[in-house]
């Protein structure tokens, strides 16, 4: 299991004695920042379904990461189109029925901007963003509303509904941006893995490691994200995964156990494994939540809510049932 937050020292010595980075992005400003296409072999063979043109083509622009989080500059060359339609209709739709709450929180512009939550029909609830500044329609049941104000209005604590998803298919869409960004060195020891994504089975019993989710007060730029690979050291000195995917975005943190069992065979004992959280720059002082993320159900959840508690600096409240709430931060 992942421990409490440690001491952050502790925790860097620990993953830089058991860890290396093979790949890194970090996306600052999509305006202005150069895309970053990662190339292919040649002649082009797709790397999750292993085939080439002319059986399959390789035309459209496939993001290496989701554009739903604001993904403008990371693309791969390698992903052929099938598999591209396939992911798109697939497990990321999933992803993005179940980060929909915290993307809207965390303003991510994806391709139909920021995203919008509302219920309760014409007469209902409207949550939706513009920049930094929140605007909310309460609707007229105060029952049906996501989301309970104090009597200043400048603390509200939102329980905001998800579309379906399945949590397996959610997981795999973690584990689909570290094969995509991975280099070809790494990616030979993750066929297993390879065919678990490409596969129709949603076995929750290939993933045995932990993953960890932080949440921070302060969001990051809308414009803004980052991506890390870590792979174990051939001489680590620490019982510990093969693999981490670390993805930054919004107001969350995610720390990813990307399952390798070509080099997890030192995890294979009935002994649980205890990793510090990672120790994410800049975060510690600006956390609200850390813990495991288990996304290993393989069922569709229907009625799930993410929760957070926010704190506005200024409100604007429009009368008879609609509130405006601009400047805030989670709690």
């Amino acid at each position: 299991m992942i421990t409490e937050i440690e001491d952050g020292m502790a925790a860097r010595a620990f993953y830089l004695r058991n860890y290396r980075v093979p790949f890194t992005f970090e996306q600052i400003d999509s305006a202005n920042q150069e895309k970053r296409i990662l190339p292919g072999p040649k002649p082009l063979r797709c790397r999750f379904c292993d085939r080439g043109e002319p059986a399959v083509t390789f035309r459209d622009v496939a993001h290496a990461v989701p554009e739903s989080i604001g993904n403008r500059r990371l693309f791969s060359a390698y992903e052929c189109d099938t598999c591209n339609r396939f992911f798109g209709s697939g497990i990321e739709n999933h992803f993005g029925n179940w980060s929909k709450p915290h993307r809207l929180l965390g303003g991510r512009i994806g391709k139909k901007g920021i995203p919008t939550l509302k219920g309760g029909g014409q007469t209902g609830w409207r949550i939706g963003r513009k920049g930094n500044r929140f605007e909310m329609v309460a609707g007229e049941n105060a029952d049906d509303r996501p989301f309970t104000p104090s009597e200043d209005h400048h603390v509200l604590v939102l329980t905001l509904p998800r579309d379906p998803y399945v949590p397996i298919n959610v997981l795999k869409t973690f584990v689909k941006m570290a094969l995509s960004v991975m280099p070809d060195d790494e990616f030979a020891h993750f066929g297993e893995t390879r065919d678990w994504l490409m596969g129709e089975a949603t076995d929750g019993e290939f993933i045995r490691n932990p993953s960890g989710e932080w949440v921070v007060a302060t969001s990051t730029l809308a414009d803004s994200f980052a991506i890390h690979l870590l792979t174990r050291r051939p001489d680590a000195p620490d019982r510990v995964p093969y693999s981490f995917l670390l993805l930054s975005y919004g107001i969350q943190r995610f720390q990813v156990n990307i399952p390798c069992p070509a080099r997890d065979e030192m995890c294979e004992v009935d002994v649980p494994i205890e990793l510090p959280p990672f120790p994410w720059p800049g975060a510690a002082g600006d956390l609200v939540h850390a813990g495991e993320l288990d996304l290993s159900g393989c069922e569709r959840m229907t009625g799930d809510k993410a929760q957070v508690t926010y704190r506005f600096e200024t409100v604007e409240i429009t009368e008879p049932v609609q509130s405006r709430a601009a400047g805030g931060q989670a709690d």
